[in-house]
């Protein structure tokens, strides 16, 4: 039996019935399997039944997201995400220019800048979809090499981390605001500026490293390029995803949980206080409505990578395994869903908020007009 692989001249036809000479099957997906084959001899058909492979969590032999709901489900979130925190990001520098010096108004506005990035990710792995659309697997390691790829790695594994840096940074500081709401302790100007920088430094150091390691090849092992480990491997590769996606995130999350339960308990303690009319109450109960506004950012990002991180732990202590819809739903939709509701959670009602004081204003301008 003599094999020959045919990478430029494979066409869907060969890809969905690779031939063979004595019934032996073929693997007909995954990087490491001969999919793009031809045997030449009698040129008998496989039957689909035969084709054995090892299963990708998204991608096919003819495309990188095979399943058409997951597809429609990535772009719908690429596109949320995309011109929801543009819109969030403009809206904020254009209507909001006068609160942009103020911490919690900043960590929020880098978060946005974070989710653009995953949006920006999720357009890359989307559109390579569709560029390969039907001959995915005679590109499949030639894309996982390219620098299209690695890039697209960067931006997701940048994307979030500085995300859950700065879910950290807006539980702090509302933290600091309801605790001692006169200032005794706060985030000061000069160290709100050294976090900002030490969070987008830390995350795109914790991004580029397996670029600087070529041996390696972190982005290249999965066909999203995505570095998340939820199957258990082995290597440098595999220990260094471990530690910075499943470790690291799991304190960072752990830390975010005990600081919104703080950030209650606070604020139960002190709900009975709210019901004067003095200025320090006022001030106080603006700074908890704040707080409420985030908490619902922060918890909506806890509920979707925290169960990600328990299960990616079990599957490098036990014998646990992520089966491959539950994979494949986690890469597609649970982890990049946030970067499209983080800008609905925390500019919406601040867009709905300017837009009645705006009609109110306009009101009374009209009545003053009609009763001069």
């Amino acid at each position: 039996m003599v094999v020959t692989f045919l990478v430029l001249k494979v066409t869907p036809a060969r890809l969905a019935h690779n031939t063979v000479t004595d019934g032996t099957p073929i693997p007909c997906a995954s990087i490491n399997t001969i999919c793009a084959t031809t045997v030449l001899a009698r040129g008998e058909n496989l039957p689909a039944h035969q084709c054995e492979a090892e299963e990708q969590p998204l991608s096919t032999c003819e495309d990188l997201i095979g399943d058409f709901l997951k597809r429609v489900m990535l772009w719908i979130v690429a596109i949320s995400a995309v011109f929801g925190n543009i819109i969030a990001l403009g809206y904020r520098i254009l209507f909001e220019r006068t609160t942009l010096h103020l911490t919690y108004v900043l960590f929020v506005t880098c978060l946005g800048v974070s989710d653009l990035l995953m949006g920006i990710y999720l357009v890359i792995i989307a559109s390579v979809d569709v560029v390969y659309r039907g001959v995915f697997i005679v590109y499949e390691h030639s894309w996982k090499q390219s620098t299209l790829c690695q890039i697209a790695g960067t931006f997701a594994t940048l994307s979030s981390e500085t995300s859950t840096f700065f879910i950290l940074l807006i539980t702090l500081e509302r933290f600091l605001t309801i605790r001692f709401p006169f200032g005794e302790h706060k985030i000061s100007n000069l160290v709100k500026y050294i976090v900002i920088s030490f969070a987008w430094c830390l995350g795109f150091f914790l991004s580029i490293v397996p670029l600087m390691y070529p041996e390696m090849s972190l982005y290249a092992t999965s066909e999203t390029c995505l570095a998340f480990p939820l199957r258990k491997s082995s290597g440098t590769a595999w220990i260094y995803s471990v530690t910075v996606f499943l470790f690291l995130n799991s304190i960072l999350f752990v830390v975010i949980a005990i600081g919104q339960f703080l950030i209650f308990i606070t604020i139960s303690q002190h709900s009975s206080k709210f019901k004067t009319g003095s200025q320090a109450s006022a001030r106080r109960a603006d700074n908890i409505t704040v707080a409420l506004k985030l908490s619902v950012v922060v918890l909506s990002n806890f509920i979707c990578w925290f169960p990600v991180c328990v299960m990616g732990i079990r599957t490098v202590v036990s014998d646990y395994e992520v089966t491959r819809e539950t994979y494949g739903w986690i890469i597609a939709l649970v982890l990049p869903i946030n970067s499209a509701l983080n800008p609905v959670f925390y500019t919406l009602p601040q867009v709905s908020k300017s837009w009645t004081d705006f009609k109110r204003r306009k009101s009374s301008q009209f009545s003053r007009s009609q009763n001069p």
